[in-house]
């Protein structure tokens, strides 16, 4: 990775200004019920249900769907949240917003990003405020697949992070066949058997209950939550058009194995970081639910190919037309998709920039993680 040029901090240094500032009037703007939503309203109530031996998972007609407070997460998520239910709610509330911002940051780190500029640049960013403000898991999953490409080349760490990724949220095991897409077998086969095992070992901690319902309960939330406007999920987009949901899965996975195919193409070509890209938003592909804090992964190839600021880096400030009130949730959709493809393809074709990573990656694996990765 090229050093910073000198000057570049300072430069930066009006920028992080804008952006903490706007992060801090956002924080103390938010209204007392949006403060870490998820963590709050979601992640901890699960958690303290587990202790009192109560059920994890909601009943199908359970009322806590329309009002975005089902827990439907695998049981690893609520596990680790235990330790954050001895927090009063005020501490709990702010430590988890900028606990997860720090995360959300790390993750860049760990994906190559030096330039100070790049952080404020993603720190403004409407899918990153989102992510923080409601203290989701996603973080953690953009953590997850930070890693899973810094140690690509590490079976058992690569491997291990990534199987963790999936068994916090179900939907980056288009990452494991990445693995294999590009010969490193060995490490989806740990992603894998990491993942399965800490679904195991988790769902036996609550005597495996709701596991043969689980799925019925995500056909639940997919019902409930696939014709939400604010989703940015090609499924969501389909049902949109008046289309019935058998058409709009099978969009879904038309678009996402076209994709895989594609990462198949530049696998072969030896060309790593397209190919992850095209995995990673084969991510977004499948899912029949995509919140706009789902696209804080695009911040992982943008690392990757620009490692620097550049004019790519402000594309994901258009998702902010999304945010906006006050007209119809499909034109924000359109510009959703747009602004992902635009970007992606602005990344495969740009011929600047790094060169091209093989199998074997430039920077060793082995360089170590800072303190606080997990």
């Amino acid at each position: 990775m090229p050093p910073m040029t000198p000057g570049v901090g300072v430069r930066a240094l009006p920028l992080v200004l804008v952006a903490a500032a706007v992060t801090a009037l956002t924080l103390f703007g938010l209204k007392e019920e949006a403060l870490g939503f998820d963590l709050v309203q979601v992640y901890v109530p699960a958690a303290e249900r587990v202790l009192d031996g109560d059920s994890l998972f909601p009943e199908l007609d359970d009322p806590v769907f329309s009002g975005h407070r089902a827990y439907v997460y695998p049981p690893l998520t609520a596990l680790v949240t235990i330790p954050l239910t001895a927090l009063p709610g005020a501490v709990l509330e702010i430590a988890g917003m900028l606990g997860a911002l720090a995360l959300m940051l790390l993750a860049l780190w760990i994906a190559g990003v030096r330039d100070p500029r790049c952080y404020a640049v993603f720190a403004l960013w409407p899918t990153t405020m989102t992510a923080w403000q409601n203290a989701n898991v996603t973080v953690l999953l953009l953590l997850a697949v930070a890693l899973t490409w810094r140690l690509r080349d590490s079976v058992g760490r690569g491997g291990s992070a990534l199987g963790l990724g999936i068994a916090l949220k179900l939907l980056l095991w288009p990452l494991t066949l990445w693995l294999v897409l590009t010969r490193r077998v060995r490490a989806a086969v740990v992603s894998a058997a990491v993942g399965a095992i800490a679904l195991v070992v988790s769902w036996a901690v609550i005597g495996f209950e709701g596991v043969t319902a689980y799925p019925d309960l995500l056909s639940r939330l997919t019902e409930v939550e696939g014709v939400n406007g604010h989703g940015v999920s090609i499924y969501s987009g389909v049902l949109a058009l008046g289309l019935p949901s058998g058409v709009a899965h099978a969009a879904s996975l038309c678009v996402g194995a076209g994709l895989l195919a594609g990462s198949l193409v530049y696998a072969r070509r030896g060309d790593d970081r397209a190919s992850f890209t095209l995995a990673l938003v084969a991510v977004l592909a499948f899912t029949p639910l995509v919140w706009l804090h789902y696209l804080t992964f695009l911040a992982v190839p943008l690392a990757i190919y620009r490692p620097r600021l550049s004019g790519a880096w402000a594309v994901p400030w258009l998702f902010w037309a999304v945010t906006l009130p006050g007209w119809p949730f499909e034109p924000r959709r359109a510009i959703a998709f747009v602004v992902v493809v635009v970007l992606v393809a602005r990344l495969l074709t740009a011929p600047d920039g790094a060169p091209s990573t093989t199998r074997r990656s430039s920077v060793p694996s082995s360089v170590p993680v800072p303190e606080g990765g997990r």
